[in-house]
């Protein structure tokens, strides 16, 4: 999960200040992204940034979750080849 500018995996910090952008600070018309890659890594993207890989060994089967809570009102989900 990616929370602020931290990286959790099961309940625990694992990468403090793994993030250049802090996710709270994203203005409307901002862009958020996760992707796991072809060797398993999963990255998450900001404006188009990649902010590097997060967690290793994701399976190839993954589902994505996201929360919408506080300032934000609308997200959008979008398949890599449909834009």
């Amino acid at each position: 999960m990616l929370y602020g500018i931290d990286v959790w995996i099961n309940g625990a910090n694992q990468f403090p200040n793994y993030s250049k952008s802090n996710i709270y600070t994203l203005q409307p018309g901002d862009r958020m992204g996760v992707m796991r890659s072809e060797t398993g890594a999963l990255h998450f993207f900001v404006n188009g940034v990649d902010q590097g890989p997060a967690a290793s060994n994701i399976p190839e089967e993954v589902y994505g979750v996201y929360e919408l809570y506080g300032d934000a009102t609308q997200a959008t989900i979008l398949h890599p080849t449909h834009p």
